[in-house]
């Protein structure tokens, strides 16, 4: 009897647990920019592919794992906070937005030099 239960038991299939999940991140990962403080990021898996996402600036990243997902997330807030200062003058409503969300957010270093 134990046999046919533990065979009963083998052919179940077991479905994975989902990632969907909030963690905050504390640095970009950058030499030039860095948090003022920490980050909110939810990620998610979707077919075998992790995703982290920015519910403030509707941004993601994605990967293998989760910390190539938020690396990837990452790197695509730089580009948007690099697009978005360069084009300041001239930003609609909703990336003005984003623009004086990322000012409070990030701090923009100095280029060390060595004399």
């Amino acid at each position: 009897m134990e046999t046919l239960l533990n065979h009963r038991a083998s052919k179940k299939k077991i479905k994975p647990i989902p990632v969907d999940k909030n963690i905050t991140i504390l640095n970009l990962g950058h030499v030039k920019y860095i948090f003022k403080s920490p980050f909110p990021v939810n990620i998610v898996l979707e077919d075998n592919v992790y995703i982290a996402f920015s519910y403030d600036l509707n941004l993601f990243g994605y990967g293998e794992n989760e910390d190539e997902a938020v690396r990837d997330l990452c790197e695509s807030i730089i580009e948007h906070y690099e697009h978005l200062k360069s084009n300041r003058e001239n930003l609609g409503y909703l990336l003005k937005r984003d623009w004086e969300f990322l000012t409070r957010l990030i701090i923009e270093l100095e280029e060390a030099t060595c004399n």
